[in-house]
């Protein structure tokens, strides 16, 4: 089928064959406390005239129409965004872990397509390439690789997966590349789509390491 072409987003290859885009909940994760960025709401940080989060949720409609916003404060700004918005079980900040957590008790679907609210530069084709490299294989996680890391809030993942991840958090697990390890999980080589895997953690990043070139 021809990119752009609507009836692409109608199915996706997942683990088990092709499945209705309805199987797919999308999560953006923006709960953090932006530590980076002095403590700011990462998600609502501007970035070429519109806010970080923008980016992540015109991505994820590319393939699914269910999202829901992790986040925990602000929490009346991302509501006027018009998704569910989700708060982490706990209220002492353990990570992206807890908001993964948190969006797999919601969904109401088995599978979770998530990305973090500091990657503006993610575009559909980024997400399609990693859901549809499951086809053929059956590992309930997958995670995208940008040539030199791993990109791990990255992810396809089954929410069959929330009672590992909930067992691993109530260990005082936190790091998302030890639980991805734990798990059978396939690894995504998206390295000829590097550029578009760049995280901006920081004001530094966002104002000149990354800033679109002007005439």
């Amino acid at each position: 089928m021809a990119r752009g072409d609507p009836n692409d987003r109608e199915r996706l290859s997942l683990p088990g064959g092709f499945v209705l885009t309805d199987e797919i909940t999308g999560l953006v994760l923006s709960g953090g406390r932006g530590r980076r960025m002095g403590g700011m709401d990462k998600g609502l940080v501007p970035y070429q005239g519109r806010a970080l989060i923008l980016y992540a949720l015109e991505a994820l409609k590319s393939q699914t129409n269910r999202i829901l916003i992790n986040a925990n404060r602000n929490l009346a700004a991302y509501r006027e965004l018009g998704y569910p918005v989700i708060c982490d079980p706990d209220s002492d900040f353990k990570g992206p872990l807890s908001g993964i957590l948190a969006g797999m008790r919601k969904a109401s679907t088995p599978w979770m397509l998530t990305m973090p609210c500091d990657m503006p530069k993610v575009t559909d084709e980024v997400l399609t390439r990693l859901v549809s490299a499951s086809q053929g294989h059956d590992a309930p996680l997958l995670i995208a690789h940008d040539g030199q890391r791993l990109q791990p809030l990255l992810m396809l993942t089954s929410t069959n997966l929330g009672s590992s991840l909930e067992d691993y958090l109530n260990q005082g697990g936190r790091r998302v590349d030890q639980w991805v390890q734990s798990l059978p999980h396939q690894v995504v080589d998206l390295s000829d789509l590097h550029l578009s895997l760049v995280n901006f953690n920081d004001f530094e990043a966002l104002d000149s390491r990354w800033r679109e070139p002007h005439d």
